[in-house]
């Protein structure tokens, strides 16, 4: 149901006046609205989106981190200062044989990789698997506008192997990745 306001004249709430309405929009278009920039955005805003998606597939037995080169990306700044909102979502499968975990770790080339922005375990058990596909961090970057960053995912099995993802010889399944930038 659509509802219209109709009206002549409106009134001050004082009631010491009237406020004229005489069709204050009439000629505007799409074109003279005035578009904002990234550096007339306040504080807080979303000023850039970034992202990937893969159907590649990846494995590994390795009991030290290795990298998930599908879901790496990069972004160059904006502005400075902000923070970088990573969203790495892939599907990770443990060998079902037996129990197990999969860690993953989502680090930056602003450390050349050192550390982890983002530490995660994803456990598997011999008779039912927990996969968490997701993750998710925000990352305050300290940088320089125009900085260009690189996220790489790293993961480790502490016993057997892990798929991300396991295709099922099947294919058709995605994995992404986006890089938000949020003015400081």
């Amino acid at each position: 149901m659509t509802s219209k306001l109709k009206t002549d004249v409106l009134e001050t709430v004082s009631g010491s006046g009237t406020i004229a309405l005489t069709n204050q929009l009439s000629g505007m278009t799409a074109a003279s609205v005035p578009l904002l920039t990234h550096a007339q955005m306040p504080a807080g805003s979303v000023i850039q989106v970034v992202g990937t998606k893969s159907g590649a597939q990846f494995s590994s037995s390795s009991t030290s981190y290795v990298e998930l080169t599908h879901l790496r990306y990069s972004i160059t700044t904006l502005s400075a200062n902000s923070k970088i909102l990573v969203t790495m979502n892939v599907a990770k499968q443990g060998n079902q044989s037996q129990d197990m975990v999969v860690a993953t770790e989502i680090r930056s080339s602003l450390d050349n990789y050192s550390a982890a922005l983002l530490s995660n375990s994803n456990p598997f058990y011999a008779s039912w698997n927990q996969n968490q596909g997701t993750d998710i961090v925000l990352h305050s970057a300290g940088q320089a506008a125009g900085t260009t960053i690189t996220y790489r995912m790293y993961a480790k099995t502490n016993q057997s192997s892990f798929y991300a993802p396991d295709l099922w010889g099947v294919g058709g399944f995605q994995s992404s990745t986006v890089i938000q930038e949020i003015k400081g």
